[in-house]
């Protein structure tokens, strides 16, 4: 156990006495974090809003008033049930949900001929009030058009006091997850996958300069079992992975309020990722002894990791095709995981799946890089 301590340490000294680690480690997924997040903090109220819809009424014209929501520019109605609605909002897929009330179809109909409007129920995240506010803003409108088109066909009759065509409900999401409420809760796992690629492409380098200087021979023909060397080389890659995403984290607590839902959820999420890429650092160190060649291959095999991943655009934006693809990056499985222990609310169950990806991506890491090293006859 000494040993392998011993290992560690002289590990990360190599990677903290070059400043150009750091940068890349620390410095350059802090940066991230910060400009994206203030940039998609700026942009995103003015984005498509992703609505869930639960119609209670079913008439015809409520499906009318739901195909016309569904022509807007700025929202995108998906027709649900209560239960789908709320897992969607809770999973992060919606932003809110809307319940059309029963009679809403009747009493629109009747408007303005009417004491009562119908009524829409708008549940959404207590903390995104300017949501909610733009939901009204787009809901009214549309119901204000159907009254419209029917007046114009020559409805005639008394018309009461109520100038308001919807009665807009405004309630708190209160399950106990919360949505993500500034885009910072999504750009800090991006900040953190960086971290760990950069780590990843660092000690694969470092890793082919130790084969190159004999360095590895030499700790094989000491009393150092093999098990040890290779053992102390995952651990050090999991050991730094782990560290500078626990900065990013506290990073994002202090100067962001990041909301985190589980600690033990995230200690969890970085551990499993820490494994995933650590298995995949050995594996590509060991690919070859120039650290030239290494260098290359690792860093463009972690920045195609980094774009089908979301560590440059969220999967949420990314086109079908594109996201179903991405499931061939470990980084998906990293961003989703941490964010289920940030805002998703993960249970344990639906953190197995993610999990499972990650650790046995890392597994066969290890194994490709021990029977790569193998071959050449280090061990």
């Amino acid at each position: 156990m000494r040993e392998i301590i011993h290992l560690i340490k002289k590990d990360c000294m190599l990677i903290v006495r070059d400043a150009s680690n750091l940068v890349m480690i620390l410095l350059l997924p802090l940066l991230i974090a910060t400009i994206f997040g203030a940039i998609n903090s700026a942009s995103e109220e003015t984005n498509k809003l992703a609505v869930a819809l639960v119609d209670n009424d079913k008439t015809p014209i409520s499906a009318a008033y739901i195909e016309r929501l569904s022509q807007r520019d700025d929202l995108e109605i998906i027709q649900s049930t209560l239960e789908e609605a709320q897992n969607a909002t809770r999973l992060g897929d919606v932003i809110a949900y809307m319940i059309l009330e029963p009679d809403f179809g009747a009493r629109l109909q009747q408007f303005p001929f009417i004491s009562s409007p119908p009524e829409i129920r708008i549940v959404s995240d207590p903390k995104r009030k300017v949501i909610s506010g733009m939901i009204t803003g787009i809901t009214i409108p549309t119901a204000m058009e159907l009254v419209q088109e029917r007046q114009d066909s020559g409805t005639s009759g008394m018309a009461s006091p109520s100038l308001q065509p919807l009665k807009i409900t405004h309630e708190d999401y209160v399950v106990e997850s919360e949505l993500p409420v500034s885009a910072f809760s999504i750009t800090v796992p991006q900040a953190a996958l960086w971290s760990i690629l950069a780590c990843v492409a660092i000690m694969s380098t470092s890793l082919a300069t130790e084969r190159l200087q004999q360095t590895i021979l030499r700790l094989k023909v000491s009393p150092t079992p093999m098990w040890v060397i290779l053992s102390s080389k995952i651990l050090s890659c999991m050991f730094t992975i782990f560290i500078s995403c626990a900065i990013l984290i506290v990073y994002g607590k202090i100067a962001f309020q990041l909301n985190i839902q589980s600690f033990a959820m995230l200690s969890f999420a970085i551990l499993c990722s820490a494994f995933c890429f650590a298995g995949l650092m050995l594996a590509i160190g060991s690919l070859g002894s120039n650290p030239g060649s290494v260098a290359g291959a690792a860093w463009s095999i972690m920045v195609i990791f980094a774009m089908l991943g979301g560590g440059m655009m969220p999967q949420f934006l990314m086109p079908e095709w594109l996201s179903a693809l991405s499931s061939i990056s470990p980084g998906k499985w990293s961003i989703l995981l941490m964010e289920g222990a940030i805002w998703r609310n993960y249970s344990i169950v639906e953190a197995l799946f993610p999990a499972a990806i990650l650790i046995g991506l890392g597994g066969l890491g290890c194994v490709a890089g021990v029977r790569n090293l193998n071959r050449e006859k280090f061990i």
